[in-house]
């Protein structure tokens, strides 16, 4: 999985986190070259840059993540989130590790803190304490808000028999202490009863208007088994049926303002949709474009940045892609707060409007007086 720091007052915003469930030998570059990796997170800047100097070895928080497997879809780590405060939140969905923990992008080599506590049932990961279920093992979630107003949403995988996945809410920043150990804050969707989400392969995305999309892995999909729901205020308004035929993996993005949704589609494949909404935020699809990436295998994730570009991992050819949609002008500017200017440049100084962040062609660039500087502060010329 992946996700995109999208928030410009983030110290960390721009940057890209990758997580790696397995390990080891794959290639890179062209011609193909050995690398072999370790299971955890791995953070670049938006350029991809190394920024952590951490090479082939994935910050792997001090946790024992369990096998990766597809039977089941465990996947440890899965499916990352990024709170607005660049804090990392790093989801399983292994029965030995399930549960978050979180990594602080300032001091990536330390322990992961963990999101949950209570006892995990060995035989299918479910947190429980006092007979209330905490979490189940997580695929993906989503973190909105800052301070009081932190809310973390997961798609929690439940495995004591026939699998189903639900939406959780937890207040976070409401919790007198953390770790969280009580019963999630509300449920946004339950699937206990209909099943829709019998794999539980896939990822949630916020729609920017207090909806979330959801997807799957599904070969062919159906009102019973969709590849893609969309779900406000706790009922499922949108349900893609055959809309959204079939869904290689699951992998899924919106972008920050909800308009443009791409999620995997046919072997090969990624589809960006136009997304509007109604007054009762329902949504509507109209297929945009069709990304073919000129080789086989699948997007088991996909995220868009601030700026609106797709970033795609296929984990069956080991590649993460950046696309640049079709836009009349290819560049995004954001102003760096007050408080944040000293981010990737030394001795900053000055007013509140003396330094701007640009996202442009995919890359962080930093503007002062008139001089243009890369994430790390080097001049560009």
């Amino acid at each position: 999985g992946m996700t995109v720091d999208r928030t410009p007052s983030s110290p960390y915003f721009g940057r890209i986190y990758v997580s790696e469930g397995q390990g080891g030998q794959i290639s890179e570059g062209s011609p193909a070259v050995a690398r072999l990796t370790t299971q955890g997170v791995y953070t670049m800047t938006s350029d991809f840059v190394d920024i952590t100097n951490q090479g082939a070895t994935a910050w792997n928080g001090n946790i024992a993540w369990g096998e990766t497997t597809n039977t089941g879809y465990q996947f440890g780590p899965s499916h990352l989130g990024v709170a607005p405060s660049g804090m990392v939140y790093v989801p399983s969905s292994v029965i030995s590790s399930s549960g978050i923990y979180v990594m602080d992008p300032a001091h990536p080599d330390s322990t992961f803190m963990p999101v949950f506590d209570g006892k995990r049932n060995r035989d299918n990961g479910t947190i429980k304490n006092g007979g209330a279920i905490v979490t189940d093992p997580v695929m993906s979630c989503v973190v909105l808000g800052e301070g009081q107003d932190e809310t973390l949403y997961t798609m929690s995988r439940n495995c004591s028999g026939t699998v189903y996945c639900n939406i959780y809410q937890y207040n976070l920043g409401q919790a007198d202490s953390l770790p969280w150990n009580t019963a999630p804050s509300a449920t946004i969707f339950d699937d206990a009863t209909t099943n829709y989400y019998e794999n539980g392969c896939g990822e949630i995305a916020y729609d920017g208007h207090g909806g979330f999309f959801m997807s799957q892995y599904r070969y062919s999909s159906s009102t019973a088994k969709p590849a893609l729901a969309h779900f406000t205020n706790g009922v499922m308004d949108y349900n893609c049926g055959g809309e959204v035929s079939t869904s290689n993996r699951g992998g899924l993005a919106v972008s920050v303002d909800g308009s443009l949704l791409a999620i995997a589609r046919e072997t090969g494949t990624v589809a960006v949709y136009d997304v509007t909404y109604d007054a009762n935020n329902v949504p509507s699809l109209s297929e945009k474009y069709v990304i073919e990436w000129g080789k086989s295998g699948w997007a088991i994730a996909c995220e868009f940045d601030a700026a609106g570009n797709l970033y795609v991992i296929s984990s069956s050819i080991e590649r993460l892609m950046v696309f640049s949609l079709p836009k009349l002008v290819n560049q995004y500017t954001t102003r760096v707060p007050y408080q944040k200017q000293e981010v990737g440049i030394k001795n900053v100084g000055g007013q509140k409007n003396d330094v701007r962040k640009v996202l442009r062609n995919g890359q962080v660039l930093i503007i002062k007086d008139g001089h243009t500087y890369n994430a790390l502060g080097v001049e560009m010329k």
